[in-house]
């Protein structure tokens, strides 16, 4: 009996050395599948290293760039300035050297008109005011006043210029606003 109690651990002992010997490879696999999926780990995070600089570096860049554009369009639009300037200048010389009211004013309202003409070229407009159906959007009312001249909710007097820059407001006009002929 002891023969086959020996004959079945021998069986016993070869299966569980197989079993193991086949665990071994299994980890033997697991551990290279491990150590190469460690390593595209590796590779992928030094990618992705690589690409965070680089795409850091394009922001910096593209920042500059902006600026650069930005101070070239201001550069530009001051040298288109610069004749108004010279002739406001010119008024002032002019009006201390002869003390000529009317032609001062005269002086100051063409340049106004090309300093307003300059800055339309750039995309300024002024906002319709007098005249015109009161918009909250457009316009800040600052008094009711009683008008026969115009009806109900128009636009009396402009206090104050308002503005569009390239169809968007930047600054609403201050107006008076009627409200009827109502005392």
């Amino acid at each position: 009996m002891v023969r086959k109690s020996t004959s079945k651990r021998s069986k016993k002992d070869k299966t569980l050395e197989k079993e193991i010997k086949a665990l071994k490879e299994r980890i033997k696999v697991l551990e290279e599948s491990l150590a190469s999926e460690k390593k595209k780990s590796e590779t992928y995070l030094n990618q992705l290293k690589y690409l965070q600089a680089d795409f850091e570096n394009f922001r910096k860049r593209t920042k500059k760039e902006i600026e650069v554009v930005i101070e070239r369009g201001n550069a530009e639009l001051v040298k288109k300035l610069l004749p108004v300037i010279d002739d406001l200048e010119l008024a002032i010389k002019n009006a201390r050297n002869h003390h000529d009211f009317q032609a001062f004013l005269e002086g100051v309202e063409l340049v106004f008109k090309k300093l307003m003409d300059v800055m339309g070229k750039e995309g300024l407009e002024k906002i319709p005011t007098e005249g015109e159906l009161f918009n909250p959007e457009l316009h800040d009312a600052v008094l009711l006043v009683p008008s026969t001249k115009y009806g109900e909710g128009v636009v009396v007097e402009e206090v104050r210029s308002g503005f569009k820059f390239k169809n968007r407001l930047i600054r609403p006009a201050l107006v008076k606003v009627s409200k009827g002929d109502k005392g």
